[in-house]
């Protein structure tokens, strides 16, 4: 079950991502990177060709992880 409203289960992702046959389903994490200025590293894995895309945000909120996701599907 989600813990945030409007947020989803891993359980409902496709079982194609679970299976790991067709690339651009991604896992997206937060890594802290400075405690006192608040940055955080957004990260997001290719489930199947494990390619990585990291960028530096300036804190965890949604908002600022939404502004990201935005700019790099343009």
């Amino acid at each position: 079950m989600p813990r945030k409203k409007g947020t989803f289960s891993i359980d409902l992702r496709p079982e194609e991502a679970n299976q790991r046959v067709e690339a651009e389903h991604f896992e997206i994490d937060l890594v802290i990177l400075n405690h006192q200025k608040g940055q955080q590293l957004l990260t997001l894995t290719d489930r199947k060709t494990q390619y990585e895309i990291i960028r530096l945000i300036p804190n965890k909120t949604t908002e600022s992880v939404n502004q990201e996701i935005i700019k790099l599907k343009r």
